[in-house]
């Protein structure tokens, strides 16, 4: 049986045997998980990446937007927050709305192409 799951879940049970890891959907060899090859290396291109963000309401008052942003920077420097992802292999990453503005548009750009290629719709 082949299947794709959250690094989070599989990955212990790999590192202890019990399933193999046919790779890691990262597009480079992944510093958290090093131990496992990227899907990439055998279908260039390929990744896909879980990640958590916030997001407000369009609208809402830039100073209230950049509370907002300096309180999830400092909270994703916390070496207690870090300390705790790590060993799940989450990568704290932090950036600000821009950079997470940029990187939301290509994964919809992304995805997008593909549902639209492939003609997925929900509910068939």
């Amino acid at each position: 049986m082949r299947f794709i799951d959250n690094t989070t879940s599989i990955v212990p049970h790999a590192r202890a045997g019990s399933v193999r890891a046919l790779g890691i959907s990262t597009l480079t060899r992944w510093p958290l998980a090093s131990d496992f090859a990227p899907i990439a290396d055998a279908v260039p291109g390929l990744a896909a990446l879980a990640f958590s963000g916030v997001a407000v309401r369009t609208g809402t008052p830039p100073e209230i937007c950049d509370g907002i942003e300096a309180a999830v920077k400092a909270v994703c420097k916390d070496p207690v927050l870090i300390e705790r992802m790590t060993p799940l292999l989450a990568e704290v990453v932090g950036s600000g709305a821009k950079e997470f503005g940029a990187f939301i548009t290509a994964e919809r750009t992304k995805w997008g192409k593909l549902i639209t290629d492939l003609k997925i719709r929900v509910g068939d």
